[in-house]
């Protein structure tokens, strides 16, 4: 264990405990059991997906694979998942448990994958990684190699994978929804890593490109590039309109996927007309300037992206061509300040 840096064990269960009809079945002591449920606590404790063989003395001198049989046919039981996780810890690696020729000799319909994660061979960054890259063998693409760009698919739209999200991620459900309805209706939402079911994992190879969230994810990125020929991207969080203005130039270099353009709605000019009356009663000044704001609505009212934001959108010039999607995306904030569709808005109760 790495206490600077965690422990690779801890780094997996992030990865593969959010694969959500998925089990992870830790071949290790009960501390790591204990440690890893930890990481629930964020999140909905009725929804822990885990189990443990706990490992024995008598397992460490006898070895521990008649432990893990055991365990693996009473999860296939109890649980019924769709997929089953072994994850090794420090022990079981030590003793030299032959896990895949255990898993090799029980009859299963649910694929079972092991995931070596003892602390002594990584942190838990490693952890992670090597939690998402054991995902690359469910992957199903629709047709054999050499895999021809784009897949054919119902929905029209690009597709979008996201990696990154680990499952301990108490914002994790807010920010996936958010996301999905910024994309919309230019592009949809795909395979979201770790928030996702093992379908949805199957169908990761369809997508145009992969976005891997502050360099999360990098090796599994690099590895569908290979096989599937997904370009990605390495990106911060989209937060506020300038980050989802990088996002979508991102998604159009990459993906080459080229959204209708057309200049700026000729309401626009009142939208930003009404954020200036709001904000900046000194059109001339410079508009994030706590000098310069409304007596009104002072500063501190105000949360920080608001400054940030109003500093990318109000020098936009009228004759701006800008594609839909960013029009968009300005318009989900514009409603924060009640302008969308109106010549003047009220804060109302947004703050």
């Amino acid at each position: 264990m790495r206490p600077a840096s965690g422990c690779k064990l801890f780094g997996a269960y992030q990865a593969l405990g959010g694969i959500q009809d998925g089990v992870v079945l830790l071949h290790s002591v009960v501390g790591c059991n204990f440690g890893s449920m930890s990481l629930h606590v964020a999140q909905d404790m009725r929804d822990i997906r885990q189990t443990c063989t706990v490992i024995s003395d008598s397992d460490v001198v006898f070895s521990g694979e008649a432990s893990l049989e055991r365990a693996v046919r009473s999860a296939l039981e109890l649980f019924q998942p769709s997929v089953l996780f072994v994850v090794s810890g420090c022990v079981s690696e030590m003793i030299g448990d032959d896990i895949p020729a255990v898993l090799a000799r029980i009859p299963h319909e649910a694929p079972l994958l092991h995931v070596e994660a003892a602390g002594f061979r990584g942190d838990a960054a490693r952890g992670l990684e090597a939690g998402w890259l054991a995902l690359l063998p469910l992957m199903k693409p629709p047709v054999p190699r050499p895999y021809p760009r784009p897949y054919p698919r119902s929905d029209p739209r690009p597709m979008v994978n996201l990696i990154g999200l680990g499952m301990d991620d108490p914002h994790a459900a807010d920010d996936v929804e958010a996301l999905r309805a910024m994309l919309a209706p230019q592009a949809a939402l795909g395979a979201v890593l770790s928030r996702c079911t093992l379908e949805e994992v199957r169908r990761a190879p369809y997508a145009d490109v992969n976005l891997v969230l502050r360099g999360k994810g990098r090796e599994l990125a690099q590895a569908m590039k290979e096989y599937f020929g997904i370009p990605w991207e390495e990106l911060d969080y989209p937060y506020g309109a300038a980050g989802a203005d990088d996002l979508w130039s991102r998604l159009e270099l990459l993906s080459g996927f080229e959204p209708e353009t057309s200049s700026l709605p000729t309401d626009w000019e009142n939208e930003i007309s009404c954020v200036r009356t709001l904000l900046c009663p000194f059109p001339s000044g410079d508009p994030c300037s706590p000098s310069l704001l409304s007596p009104l609505f002072p500063p501190a009212r105000f949360p920080v992206w608001v400054s940030v934001w109003v500093s990318k959108v109000v020098p936009l010039k009228i004759s701006t061509t800008i594609s839909k999607a960013q029009y968009f995306t300005h318009r989900r904030f514009l409603s924060v300040f009640n302008c969308s569709r109106r010549g003047a808005g009220t804060l109302g109760s947004n703050f």
